[in-house]
């Protein structure tokens, strides 16, 4: 008996090889919230459908109706919205690096949340859109997701967070901020996230972007 598909759509946020040619992907879809997949891995920059499942991919597949095999193999996969600039902008992929860290650790066990879906969707056409005053895209994404989350800090109750609350994806530039002072609220937001979520774990990859900031 054939078995019914339905088309999912999903945020990357991270792949870990399983074998010599295929990845276990894990994706935050509109439909069921984090799910894992079985995807061929990149290989070569020819391999089009592995190159589909870089972090933060905004990709749409087929796979089985749930109820099926746990880790479902995708078929057609495509982007449903193509990336222009992010994926030629070195300072743009260190952030989203750093953004599907954190958000493979916030979102391991989220169902599905059609809100919180669309804000990041949204906020990363924004990014990806956004061809400068961008860089506290990184930082606007995190505290605006901490209401999403249900962490959110009360503005109204002391002590006061070390991170501006304004921050928000639209209008990520009207907060002004030099390096240092996102440096050390970027240092501040992750803490928090530490302190509120559990078990959470500060993404490696946070050096890297905070190396990148101080070389330019």
């Amino acid at each position: 008996m054939r078995r019914t598909l339905e088309t999912v759509q999903g945020i990357v946020l991270r792949g870990v090889k399983f074998s010599d040619s295929q990845q276990v992907v894990t994706v935050y879809t509109r439909q069921h919230g984090t799910m894992a997949c079985v995807a061929p891995l990149v290989r070569t920059q020819r391999n089009r459908s592995a190159n589909l499942w870089r972090p933060l991919n905004l990709v749409e597949f087929l796979v089985p109706e749930r109820g099926g095999s746990r880790m479902p193999r995708p078929s057609q996969p495509r982007l449903y919205v193509p990336y222009g600039n992010l994926p030629h902008n070195p300072v743009k992929c260190a952030m989203a690096i750093f953004l599907s860290d954190m958000l493979w650790h916030v979102l391991q066990a989220e169902q599905a949340d059609e809100p919180l879906y669309g804000f990041l969707e949204g906020a990363l056409v924004a990014f990806d859109r956004k061809e400068d005053g961008y860089a506290n895209f990184h930082l606007a994404l995190l505290v605006e997701l901490m209401g999403y989350l249900g962490i959110q800090p009360d503005p109204e109750s002391p002590p006061q967070p070390p991170f501006p609350l304004d921050l928000r994806v639209e209008g990520m530039d009207a907060v002004a901020l030099n390096r240092e002072q996102r440096g050390v609220y970027l240092q501040n937001i992750t803490r928090y996230y530490q302190e509120h979520l559990a078990p959470f774990s500060v993404p490696p990859s946070l050096g890297v972007l905070q190396e990148v900031f101080e070389g330019l």
